[in-house]
């Protein structure tokens, strides 16, 4: 679909599933599509030719995985596992739910820039380089994630050859877990009790490198994407009447 200077093209499939069964609630979909304009609120690197801009958007995420759940854990009375006891024991081990929300996704792309714009004699903040080699690596890490030895200063007044938004960042993995307690005091009375993890697994989830490729920090990568966190941790209790 084109509606401006910006055509912007989506394609996308996902699925879906959800099921529930024995206690164990469970919600899963995944998306894989592309998102493709020229720019970003009209920015484009030359007005006279907004198709030289023509890539993914910069919001774009080739795959997205999700998977939600609510399991009530089978012990405690009327369950699978100790469906008689008594007394104290019979408060403690039972009651107990675990639910969370895991995501996956693919990394954002990014495009290569130059800071150096001398060779455009012009006014623009950014020139794109010329593509001369393969800019992936076998292993990227927070060090290094893209080569910038694969690309050179374009020859004199005009843009390089590196497309728009050609390489990905870090892919992000988040699980935000959580288990909790209803402790039934009385008919009317009940106390609940939680325990939440974000980002459970500690997973670093990085942002994108330096695209700058004749910076001398080209393509390491300094901190978090967006609103990231490593784990958390939090406490809470409810009462209920």
């Amino acid at each position: 679909m084109e509606t401006t200077a910006t055509a912007t093209t989506t394609a996308c499939r996902s699925t879906q599933r959800s099921g529930w069964a024995g206690g164990l609630a469970l919600v899963g979909s995944y998306a894989w599509s592309k998102f493709i304009n020229a720019g970003t609120y009209d920015v484009v690197t030359d007005p006279q030719n907004w198709r030289n801009d023509r890539g993914l958007a910069d919001q774009d995420r080739a795959s997205v995985f999700t998977l939600g759940h609510v399991y009530e854990l089978p012990f405690g009375p009327g369950k699978r596992f100790l469906p008689d006891v008594h007394g104290v024991v019979r408060h403690l081990v039972g009651g107990w739910t675990f639910s969370g929300l895991t995501v996956l996704e693919s990394g954002l792309p990014f495009s290569p820039t130059m800071a150096n714009t001398s060779t455009l004699n012009s006014d623009v903040t950014k020139l794109r380089p010329d593509l001369i080699g393969n800019p992936g690596l076998s292993n990227p890490t927070s060090n290094l994630w893209f080569n910038p030895a694969a690309f050179a200063v374009p020859a004199l007044y005009r843009q390089g050859t590196a497309g728009r938004n050609i390489l990905r960042g870090p892919s992000l993995y988040e699980a935000d877990w959580s288990v909790a307690k209803l402790f039934e005091i009385s008919e009317r009375l009940r106390l609940q009790f939680r325990a939440d993890a974000l980002n459970t697994f500690n997973n670093t989830n990085l942002n994108n490198p330096t695209t700058t490729v004749d910076s001398p920090t080209a393509g390491q990568i300094f901190g978090l994407i967006g609103n990231a966190n490593m784990r958390q941790m939090q406490f809470g209790l409810r009462l209920g009447w």
